[in-house]
């Protein structure tokens, strides 16, 4: 209204009427832009009024610019007090029951008391033989055994079962989106336990809160699901209108902040996204400083950062290390392996020491999402990736537009975002060369169709047929490309060596194992690059401060 819209004029301009396009068409001053658009104009009495509201300096109380009443009430914004004048909480209640004429009702007898507490703090019943020593002992000592039984039931691994619930409750949680497509969150139970765990292990809120905002940098990457606990409409579901992506995205950092108002702040801050709250002290802009906060947090899958004792992290690296094991015996018989990481696969071959290496594909069709390569060292450097100096060319013949090489080395886990195509009734084939800044050893290439799917979504199945086929591996030697390995050949030898057939069953084996044992990408939100910031030049910046209503 003060900035202008589509139609690039501010709608009101305070104390100036004639320069109020609100004014233009309430009036009807344009044929083909009237408001309201299909019936008489307004009458002219509210007409007036309007025209006398702008010239008065058209105030307009709650909006951005306005500041709002901080001397806010309500219990819930004020300083605790220590003003509790009774010894026991017994002695509160009995006070009060005085006042009313009323008085405790009578114990419960220990049947029921059993069942109550078992109920309340597991959500299970007792059993009958546990009820029966417990009413057994009761008779003898009832305070105590009382006091025995919480104790036991506060120990249980039910209570942290039990009580999860009520947190996951509030912000939510669920293992499906939600919406129409209601599709299923890959491994989202992995937040679930964490909590569980927490209620289990009785530890500190304010530990418990930090995880969930910054897990990833706690060791407790599991616990950043908070953020994407929500409702969300998938990315694959909203089209390719920019309109419509913007608006999806909008709404999935609403529901982050949804999420965290109500379960550490005790407030509804989603009024604040279209005005300043009618009830609470949150402005506009209070709403949209807090989204920056969450602006690399995306709705999905990634592999949580967990803390070295966690028993997924131990249990990988014993599989890890058997893994290396198994790995060294087949490089002594040489050659090269593939191994299926169901996301990827990674082509293992003898250590190459050369400035680049050439991926030429059999077929003539070739669709993948991401491509990596690996130095034969501790680092295990991708050096696929431009900014590690290399460069990245592909076969012109078999170029498509909208879907180029680049996107291969990206570093973004998508669905096929590299096509390539050979012309029809030509014998061109798609190849990739690259070019590293300096000699380098390598010894894999890492290749995937479609990761997005095993981070997110591979319950569906036939989502990550590969997509690439075989294709001959080249390194440059005296300015040409000499060809040392070939996935085909891989496969061929496999099946003829019985001693390396033995050992590539028993690495997929291990990885198999580590796939399930291991750390799993899990529905716990992702992280993208945030948007580079724009630097306004300052002449422009001054004569849009001149423009704006309020400034920027």
């Amino acid at each position: 209204m003060l900035r202008g819209g589509d139609s690039g004029l501010p709608g009101v301009v305070a104390g100036k009427p004639d320069e109020s396009y609100l004014l233009d068409v309430i009036n009807h001053a344009y044929p083909d832009r009237k408001m309201p658009p299909d019936e008489d104009k307004l009458p002219a009495k509210e007409i007036a009024l309007l025209t006398r509201w702008i010239k008065e300096g058209a105030v307009w109380p709650g909006q951005m610019d306005a500041k709002l009443d901080e001397t806010v009430d309500h219990w819930s914004f004020q300083p605790v007090r220590q003003e509790f004048a009774h010894d026991s909480i017994d002695a509160f209640l009995q006070e009060k029951l005085d006042d009313a004429v009323l008085k405790f009702s009578d114990p419960a007898a220990p049947q029921a008391l059993i069942r109550r507490a078992s109920i309340v703090l597991t959500g299970l019943a007792p059993t009958p033989e546990r009820t029966a020593a417990f009413v057994a002992a009761f008779d003898r000592d009832a305070d105590a055994e009382y006091s025995a039984l919480l104790d036991e039931l506060l120990a249980s691994p039910h209570f942290g079962e039990r009580w999860a619930q009520h947190w996951l409750d509030v912000i939510r949680w669920a293992e499906t989106n939600g919406s129409e497509s209601n599709m299923y969150r890959k491994n989202a139970w992995m937040y679930r336990d964490y909590v569980v765990r927490s209620f289990n292990e009785d530890k500190p809120y304010d530990t418990f809160i930090r995880e969930q905002l910054a897990g990833d940098t706690m060791g407790a990457g599991d616990a950043t699901g908070l953020l994407v606990a929500g409702p969300h409409v998938p990315a694959g579901t909203v089209g390719f209108e920019p309109t419509a992506i913007r608006q999806a995205r909008a709404d999935r950092m609403d529901e982050i902040l949804q999420t965290v108002g109500a379960s550490m702040m005790g407030v509804t801050i989603g009024c604040a996204r279209c005005h300043n709250h009618k009830f609470d002290p949150i402005t506009i802009t209070d709403y949209y400083s807090l989204t920056a906060v969450f602006q690399d947090i995306e709705f999905g899958g990634r592999f949580p950062e967990l803390a070295d004792d966690h028993r997924r992290v131990v249990k990988e690296k014993q599989l890890l290390q058997k893994l290396e094991g198994l790995r060294a015996d087949m490089r002594k018989i040489g050659w090269g392996w593939i191994e299926d990481w169901q996301g990827y696969q990674e082509i293992r071959f003898p250590a190459q020491s050369t400035e680049g290496l050439r991926i030429a594909f059999d077929g003539g069709w070739v669709m993948a999402d991401e491509l990596e390569i690996f130095t034969a060292d501790e680092q295990r450097r991708n050096v696929a990736l431009e900014k590690a100096g290399t460069t990245l060319r592909e076969n012109p013949a078999t170029f498509q537009e909208g879907k180029p090489a680049t996107k291969l080395v990206n570093g973004i886990f998508g669905t096929k975002q590299w096509l390539a195509k050979s012309p029809k009734g030509t014998k061109e084939r798609p190849w990739l060369e690259f070019y590293f800044a300096e000699t380098t050893k390598i010894d894999t290439v890492r290749i995937s169709t479609n990761r997005e799917d095993f981070l997110e979504t591979d319950y569906l199945q036939g989502m990550n047929k590969i997509s690439y086929g075989d294709f001959k591996l080249a390194v440059q030697e005296d300015g040409n490309w000499k060809t040392f390995s070939a996935t085909a050949s891989m496969k061929k030898r496999a099946d003829e060596n019985e001693k390396r057939k033995t050992l590539q069953e028993e690495i997929q084996a291990v990885i198999d194992e580590m796939l399930i044992h291991g750390r799993q990408p899990a529905f716990v939100a992702r992280f993208i690059e945030p948007a580079a910031t724009f630097v306004l030049d300052e002449a422009v910046r001054r004569t849009l401060e001149t423009k704006c209503s309020p400034p920027l």
